[in-house]
């Protein structure tokens, strides 16, 4: 259990650490490039790189993980090893087929991605998908490598590896960006590419994690079982997955700068559910897992209402922060270089209007695991699948009425109305008692944040021109002010009002000071 924990603490440490390198190269990106048209023409060049291999091995992940193990159970792992190599030898084929098509038809795909642009960005971005084409492979490759080892317990070899790309990435940019423009972004994609799929080989052969002497010897029933197991994940993630090309293109039909600005805003707004909402719902699954297969309904409708609850207390006060203070956040991080006060406005706006959303994609990872813990897993595709259509419908229409705004909106609104239908669902077979008093805290919780927020506000409009006269650490000086403020008030007014999670924190507290005096005293 010790061992166990531990990777998982330096598994977490990596991942913050990939995230932190790639907003501090996002900063560095914004100073030297800004929101402007030669950005956005990377971003769509770069969407199939990016999306594909996820597209394509995260369903196939979630079926080969469960079928390794349950071969390794029956046959041993020298049979584990053997099947690993038909599958990692399959997918390379297919992953390199997927590499020749981007190359041999860049310009259609870019004509799809990018059908805002006008011919000449196009030609642009489809010179920069021929470089980053390779990408495909290499990203694709090293994803199922990682998710073998994840099977076979080398776990943070893949975490190690992602850090490892956005240092490189990182250092690329960070050298070269303002002397070569955007050939930097081509250039350090594809050398963190090739970095992280040299890692994730160089160990891959290292542990003897595949057997690749008998690839060619295809094992159908096996196959037939992770197809099968392998398209309802596939359906379900598939969609999320292209939302990202979906938003870039209807962006590229807006003013120069959209994609760009979208991308910037979308990078602030994942990072709490990425670093906060993911893992807790990672660290509640195997207990509602535990509770779906002893068909204990009411516990599992109690570990969720929990869970819900743990997330949005925290979630919900960032959703604040973000509308309320997302112009100096935008100003602090990017507001430099290239990147004008114009571009600060329009990040912020849509920024605002993505934080709408975080409430709904919290409470969704944390009601999918409750699905799946049940056995489920058509119910949450049927309804991704069934809300897609209206949400692409919805940044149509409003991308026309509002701008690259719209699209955030639009975004904000699938991601509650998803959360919504599918909750709602799972009520009928889980009951609802409780929902009401969840409901009702979550609006004593949006009062508070509202008012910690407002009042970090205040703080900035009283001590701004200070703030402004000591330059960016000036800024970030208050912005920690208003940080610790607002976040006092909130914690307070949740404890004078019984929230449990704050009783719950003070509770913590107060017997940890218990123990260490204790100990204090026995020494």
């Amino acid at each position: 259990m010790q061992s166990i924990a531990q990777s998982t603490v330096l598994i977490s440490l990596c991942a913050t650490g990939a995230r932190l390198f790639s907003v501090v190269t996002q900063i560095v990106i914004a100073k030297y490039i800004g929101a402007s048209q030669a950005y956005d023409n990377f971003l769509v060049a770069q969407s199939i790189p990016e999306v594909l291999p996820a597209l394509l091995i995260g369903p196939l992940s979630v079926a080969l993980l469960p079928l390794l193990s349950s071969v390794e159970q029956k046959e041993g792992y020298a049979a584990t090893r053997r099947f690993a190599g038909t599958v990692y030898a399959l997918a390379g084929i297919g992953l390199g087929v997927c590499t020749v098509l981007v190359l041999l038809f860049p310009g259609a795909v870019i004509r799809i991605i990018g059908y805002g642009f006008s011919p000449g960005n196009q030609q642009l971005s489809r010179g920069m998908l021929i470089w980053m084409a390779p990408g495909v492979l290499l990203l694709g490759l090293g994803l199922l490598t990682q998710y073998i080892f994840l099977q076979q317990k080398h776990v943070l070899t893949g975490g190690l590896a992602r850090l490892t790309r956005a240092v490189v990435y990182f250092a690329c940019v960070m050298t070269l960006v303002n002397s070569q423009g955007i050939r930097a972004l081509v250039g350090g994609f594809l050398l963190a590419y090739f970095g992280y799929f040299g890692i994730m080989c160089g160990v891959l052969l290292w542990k003897r994690s595949v057997d690749f002497s008998r690839f060619w010897q295809v094992e159908p029933d096996k196959l037939k079982v992770l197809i099968l197991r392998t398209v309802p994940a596939f359906w379900s993630s598939s969609i999320l997955r292209l939302n990202t090309i979906i938003t870039r293109a209807i962006a590229s039909g807006l003013r120069a700068g959209s994609v760009s600005v979208l991308n910037y805003a979308m990078l602030l707004s994942t990072q709490p559910t990425l670093l906060y909402s993911l893992p807790l719902s990672n660290a509640f699954f195997p207990r509602l897992a535990s509770a779906g297969q002893k068909n204990d309904i009411p516990r599992l409708h109690q570990l969720l209402l929990k869970g819900l609850r743990v997330s949005w207390f925290v979630m919900i006060p960032v959703m604040a922060a973000y509308i309320f203070w997302g112009r100096v956040i935008i100003d602090i991080l990017f507001g430099r270089g290239e990147f004008t006060q114009a571009d600060v406005l329009a990040t912020s706006q849509v920024l605002t209007y993505l934080s709408l959303g975080i409430f709904g994609q919290a409470g969704n990872l944390m009601v999918i695991r409750s699905y799946y813990s049940l056995g489920d897993t058509v119910t949450p595709a049927v309804i991704t699948v069934g809300t897609i259509i209206p949400g692409i419908w919805g940044m149509v229409v409003l991308s026309h009425i509002m701008g690259v705004s719209g699209i955030a909106l639009a975004i904000s609104l699938f991601a509650v109305g998803r959360f919504l239908i599918a909750w709602g669902w799972l009520t009928r077979r889980t009951g609802s008692a409780g929902v009401g008093t969840v409901l009702w805290d979550i609006t004593k919780i949006t009062a508070f944040a509202a008012l910690g927020a407002g009042a970090g506000w205040l703080i900035y409009s009283c001590g701004k021109g200070i703030a402004l006269s000591f330059g960016t650490l000036g800024q970030l000086g208050l912005l920690m002010i208003m940080a610790i403020t607002a976040t006092g008030l909130y914690f307070a007014l949740s404890w004078y009002f019984h929230i449990d999670e704050a009783r719950q924190i003070v509770t913590s507290i107060r017997h940890w000071q218990q123990r260490r005096t204790r100990d204090t005293a026995e020494k």
